[in-house]
């Protein structure tokens, strides 16, 4: 064997030594990606599934607060007798309007009255006049 021969030979080796310390190092490198990749999916699907079941909570919240402005005790509002009255609005011919649900002449509690300006204690007349 020349003495070329022999310098090839040991780069030959050389090389080979290399590439396999490379390839294992790959393959631990392999490993521990799967690994991480394995704890991700698994983060993801806990994160999925806490959102699901916070989601679900919320919604049962919301629907609850709903619920409990019509039911009172258990029980719900059954015919029209039960609901609170809606007032309605009906218009005379000369444009003013008469509140079917409003208090009697003399004014309600819950009546303020016509409006005010908010600079004076004026009230505002209805016919533009001051």
């Amino acid at each position: 064997m020349s003495p070329q021969e022999q310098t090839a030979r040991e780069e030959i080796e050389h090389e080979k030594a290399a590439y396999k310390e490379k390839y294992q190092r790959l393959r631990e490198l392999k490993a521990e990606i799967d690994h991480l990749h394995k704890l991700l999916e698994q983060s993801r699907l806990k994160m999925q599934t806490d959102f699901e079941s916070w989601m679900r909570a919320m919604t049962r919240q919301r629907t609850g607060h709903a619920a409990e402005g019509r039911i009172k005790a258990g029980s719900r509002p059954s015919s029209a007798a039960q609901r609170p009255a809606q007032r309605q609005l009906a218009y005379e011919p000369g444009g003013a309007a008469l509140d079917s649900g409003a208090a009697p002449a003399g004014r309600g509690a819950h009546d303020p009255g016509p409006p005010r300006q908010a600079w004076g204690a004026e009230p505002v007349s209805s016919g533009g006049e001051r």
